[in-house]
């Protein structure tokens, strides 16, 4: 049982990493091939809540053992993120190419 979780917390990492490193470039070239250009410009409010959310599940997942209270913990965490980004104004200010 225990090398279950291990897998599965494996498998979240590199699955993240590979949108990071692979999908998220590749969009952006696909992208300026369309002719509709999207720009990895992030506001201060999108880079804080990522960076939070990455503290939070490295701290629920450091120890390798989760519980109950830890998967609601982040299924209130992702709550609270839609919250935030529901009600923050979408401010639009593409680069002209």
């Amino acid at each position: 049982m225990k090398d279950d979780l291990n897998l599965a917390i494996a498998v979240v990492v590199e699955s993240t990493f590979q949108i990071a490193l692979f999908v998220t470039p590749f969009l952006v070239i696909l992208g300026w091939i369309m002719a509709r250009p999207m720009a990895l410009c992030f506001d201060i409010f999108v880079i804080t809540v990522f960076f939070l959310d990455v503290v939070v599940v490295n701290c629920l997942t450091r120890d390798r053992r989760t519980n109950c209270l830890e998967g609601a913990l982040l299924i209130g965490a992702y709550f609270l993120i839609t919250i935030a980004f529901s009600f923050h104004p979408d401010i639009v200010n593409t680069p002209k190419l």
